[in-house]
């Protein structure tokens, strides 16, 4: 796009669960991008609200509108048709007068009413504009994007600029071995589970994969995150503690915390062999593999599975190519980029 040619200003939302993700254009092309708390079960009403309040920081006010979403798999949802549904009301009554385009696993923005209509192409597609951009990046190669955010891994083939996995839904990336709910803070350690059958443990929601990272030095602590299965703050301490009563034990003395952090290490040892089963399975699917380009909030489980399984791999990192903050609102920030150029093919 040359420079007498204004960028569109758009606003970008990724409508998750637990946060939206958002990235607005302005004129000059610039990005600005962050993660908003908004839990859907809680108050989902406040949706609509919540998306003007957002538009209102952007300078200029957004020309368009930019959608995707995985919140239409919230409890409070009685099925994705339904969700996507009510997500895009509420998504147009904050728009008002302001178009709306929603990203579609048919390679393209949609209308609201195509996007109803075809409510399957819409729903969790998040995962295919990121690919998307990665094809448009590195149009000649052959690219595995490997993004673990806090509960889920997609292992997306993006092959000489083209999205190439088997499945488009959740259901039939499942099947094929594209996604593992598996993420590197939120997902339940019991689900998880140890590789050493030897070793039992309890099979209640007593911990998750954030207490690992942070007790074994992959996050920091923080002690205003109470988003935690009891509620306690995420201190190693605590974590610990946690952690311990996956197998039936309490947090006592320097020894019990020693301990502790072995457990830990044994769960991400089990992590990193199911991560690590799944990428084998698409590099043969899809050999040869150029590159891999790690994304989202886990990216450092990643990062051990590869550093310890596939250390001849050539590895890129979002964080490196983009910014923190970029990164932390990725399949917002990858929808702008697609969306800008689109528009930039249009003006020549």
């Amino acid at each position: 796009m040359s420079e007498s040619q204004p960028f569109q200003p758009s606003l970008a939302l990724d409508i998750g669960g637990s946060n939206i993700k958002v990235c607005d254009c302005d004129l000059h092309g610039q990005l600005h991008a962050f993660s908003e708390r908004f839990a859907f079960c809680d108050v989902f009403g406040d949706l609509a609200e919540t998306l003007k309040k957002i538009a209102k920081q952007c300078d200029p006010p957004p020309a368009c509108w930019l959608v995707t979403m995985t919140g239409e798999l919230s409890d409070c949802f009685m099925d994705r048709n339904q969700g996507v549904e009510r997500i895009l009301n509420a998504v147009e009554l904050a728009a008002g007068d302001v178009p709306v385009s929603v990203w579609s696993t048919a390679g393209r923005f949609v209308s609201v009413a195509s996007a109803l209509d075809q409510y399957v192409n819409v729903a969790s597609a998040n995962w295919h504009v990121l690919g998307t951009w990665v094809g448009l990046s590195y149009p000649q190669q052959r690219v595995l994007l490997l993004d673990t955010g806090s509960t889920t891994t997609d292992l997306i083939p993006v092959l000489q600029g083209k999205v190439s996995t088997n499945g488009m839904t959740d259901a039939s990336r499942l099947e094929h071995g594209e996604l593992l709910y598996l993420g590197g803070s939120m997902t339940p350690l019991m689900a998880i589970g140890l590789a050493d059958h030897k070793r039992l443990i309890v099979n209640e929601w007593f911990a998750n994969m954030q207490d690992v990272a942070v007790l074994l030095g992959f996050s920091p602590e923080n002690g205003r995150d109470i988003d935690t299965p009891d509620g306690e703050p995420l201190m190693s301490d605590a974590c610990a503690r946690r952690l311990l009563r996956m197998i039936g034990r309490d947090l006592l003395d320097a020894s019990s915390m020693t301990d502790a952090q072995q457990l830990a290490r044994e769960f991400l040892d089990s992590a990193i062999k199911q991560i690590t089963n799944a990428l084998k399975n698409q590099l043969q699917c899809h050999a040869p593999i150029d590159a891999v380009l790690l994304s989202g909030s886990g990216s450092w489980l990643l990062k051990q599975v590869l550093q310890q399984y596939f250390s001849q791999l050539k590895c890129l990192s979002l964080n490196d190519l983009w910014d923190s903050r970029l990164s932390t609102a990725a399949c917002g920030v990858a929808m702008t980029k697609v969306y800008q150029s689109q528009v930039s093919e249009c003006q020549k």
